[in-house]
Order: C-alpha cells, then structure tokens, then sequence
C-alpha cells in the first residue's frame, strides 16, 4: 500500500511504504506526516530544519501524454479547423480542453448503478447534516422535531430516481474531464485519436510543484463489464465523483487512460470541474510526437508552434520499427527551427 497518498507525497521520492498501515509517512517525517504539509498547500521545496533537510524531489520522469488530431476532418480548412484551433492554443497559450460527457466518443460514459439500500441510522446520518445546512438558525430542539417530520416523510421519497436525474443533470450542465494516457507509442490510440498516425500526441511531464498541484486529481480508469455499483448512503462525495467519471467498458482497455477530473464539494451530492479550456502551468509541456505519417505541411506547421512555445519544447518522431508491429519514438529536435527543417529536408 502506498503511504503517502496526497498529491505532493504521491509524487515524492522521499515517500515511505508500510502494507500494514495506514499511516502517513515519508522520510522527511518518519513519525507521520504534519497536517498542514498532508494536503499539499506548503511549499516544501525547499529544505528546512523541520523535516531534516529533505526536500520534496518528484518521482523522476512522471510523464503524461495528450493526442491530437490537427485536423477535424480530411478536407476542412486549416484556418477556420477548430482542432486545428485547439492544438494551436496548447502551444501558444498553454490552453488545454477539458471534454464535458456529451462530447466524449462513448454514449456509455457517467453511468452508475444506483443501490438506495441502507439502515434507518445510515439515512439519517446521511441527511442530517445537509438539513442543518438548510437550517442553521433552528434550536436544537426545533431542529429535533423538524427533522423528526423530515425523516417521517422519507418513506416516500424516490431517493434513487432523485439520484438518477441529479447525475444527468450533470453529464449535461458541462462536467469537464481530461484525458491523457502514460505511453506515447500505443498504436490503436494512435490510430483513434491522432488521425490514424497524422497528428501528434503532446508531452506533459511533472517537474515542478505547479505541475503537481495541477495534475494532483489525475485517476487511473477502471474497466469493468458493467456499471459500478454504487450506494449514496455508504460513500462519500469524492467516492461517488471517482466512480462516475473513472469507470469504463473494458473493452477500452488498451487505453490505460488517466484522467484529471477535479472534484468540488460544494455541499450537493457531488460536483466535477466545469468542461471548456484550463490553463496549464509553465514549463508542464515538455514535448510533441510527430505521427509516422504526418505530412511535411503539418510537421512545419508543430515545428513552428514549437518555437512559439514559452518554454523549451522537444521534438520526437513515430518511426515503425522493422519486423514489428511496435513505433519507436526517436528524438529529433532540441535544435533551432532552421537547423530542424534542414535535417529533415536532408532525410528526405
């Protein structure tokens, strides 16, 4: 079991491991980690007396990968191509887009199975604390009776249909999620969602605590064969939202999809990061894949947003390795732009 499950320690190489406890510990606190470091709002980046000297040191070469097509269709124009668009602002402006359901490519995306079974006891503490919030001004004798009356009437009420119309209500009101996956060289994502080996994928990698904190919501999806069983009663808000947005057929499996889906708890069962563009930290995107079967005004066109781009960017490139069905991904370019066109000019 890994310990130090927070953001900032997950991502830490002075995390400690213990399988028999919980308990929060990494090298720098042996004793357990201190509450205010836990939810990673310190900076502690830098050495101090308090934790011995150790810093905190990023789990080497934690890259995640993005791709893209760069053009919505084979006869669109690439000045008005809003994928074209998309991908331009992720070099210029470091602009990402966080996909709501409604435009994901499977209809069976934020499904649950809706279990409303539970103890008398367990709804009254699930209910108890959203009705002082409705009601902060009752007595606690008034607050006694009037939930008394509430939990009376409870018996009527369809709390799963309840449920079911409040996720729907979400997967239309603009949840926001991004994909990305940890392998640049996977051919079938390649194929489905880079342009059949046209586009590019792009390359984030984790070295700096802004990064962390804004990959910290990052989740490995789940695959199952049906939808995940899920009791409101029995779960917490961040449980729920996790299920939700990370559960898929398993027939996507070779995806190994990660995903970044903040979640905010503002008092209602649940409620996921609003979908539309978010900004990525500097110095985040480290680097661009050239699919094997871009075309020369497509790559002129990566290599151009590269040097566009605020921080340094490296150029690689998809090649088919021989006698294999595998891609092997070969760096081309920390060079200039001009040195770049120059070499591959003398490829071709």
């Amino acid at each position: 079991m890994t310990i130090a499950n927070i953001p900032q320690c997950k991502l830490c190489n002075q995390r400690l491991k213990d399988p028999d406890s919980d308990v929060r510990i990494c090298r720098a606190f042996p004793a357990g980690i201190p509450p205010d470091i836990w939810p990673g709002g310190n900076d502690i980046g830098k050495p101090c007396p308090v934790n011995g000297g150790l810093a905190y040191k990023p789990v080497p070469e934690l890259t995640y990968y993005k791709y893209r097509s760069l053009h919505s269709s084979s006869d669109s124009d690439p000045v008005s191509d809003e994928t074209r668009r998309r991908v331009e602002r992720i070099f210029t402006h470091r602009a990402i887009y966080f996909a709501s359901p409604e435009e994901l490519n499977d209809p069976f995306e934020f499904q649950l199975d809706i279990d409303d079974t539970a103890t008398w006891h367990e709804k009254e503490e699930f209910f108890k604390d959203d009705f002082k919030k409705k009601h902060p001004y009752y007595s606690d004798s008034k607050f006694r009776l009037k939930f008394g009356e509430f939990m009376r009437r409870l018996g009527e009420y369809d709390f799963a249909g309840d449920f079911r119309k409040r996720l729907d209500e979400m997967r239309q009101g603009g949840m926001g999620v991004l994909s990305l996956v940890r392998s640049p060289s996977n051919l079938l994502t390649w194929s489905h969602y880079a342009d059949e080996h046209r586009g590019i994928c792009v390359q984030f990698t984790v070295t700096d605590m802004p990064h962390v904190r804004f990959i910290q919501d990052t989740h490995p999806v789940e695959y199952a064969e049906t939808f995940p069983k899920v009791n409101p009663f029995r779960r917490t808000t961040s449980e729920l939202a996790k299920k939700l947005a990370l559960t898929k057929a398993k027939c996507w499996e070779y995806e190994q999809e990660h995903r970044l889906c903040p979640i905010e708890r503002k008092g209602d069962i649940m409620s996921l990061r609003r979908s539309g563009v978010g900004t990525f930290p500097e110095g985040f995107m480290t680097g661009v894949v050239l699919g094997c079967r871009i075309s020369k005004e497509d790559r002129d066109f990566v290599f151009d947003l590269a040097e566009r781009h605020p921080s340094p960017v490296r150029i690689f490139e998809a090649r088919i390795r021989p006698r294999r069905y595998a891609l092997d991904i070969v760096q081309i370019a920390p060079e200039p732009y001009a040195a770049c066109l120059r070499m591959i000019g003398a490829e071709q």
